[in-house]
């Protein structure tokens, strides 16, 4: 099965493979340019796959996106 992922979020997928490796242990991740690559799986699982995989990477870039505002929002709370 192969996915394809926008460009805005290509950055994210081996972070989302690493998440997805531990999911679906019986599955082969790849990423290659803008897609990533699932073999071992079941088609029966496409529709989860692609919800996980969609979550994963977005899940990614909201936390990516956050840590600068997550490390203020720290030092502020634990400033002595």
């Amino acid at each position: 099965m192969t996915f394809e992922v926008s460009a805005s979020l290509i950055q994210y997928a081996s972070e989302t493979i690493r998440r997805l490796e531990y999911l679906y242990p019986e599955a082969v991740f790849s990423c290659a340019e803008d897609k990533v690559i699932v073999t071992g799986l079941s088609e029966g699982k496409r529709t989860e796959l692609t919800r996980n995989i969609r979550y994963g990477l977005y899940r990614a870039k909201i936390n990516d996106e956050s840590k600068s505002l997550q490390d203020l929002l720290f030092r502020e709370m634990f400033k002595r």
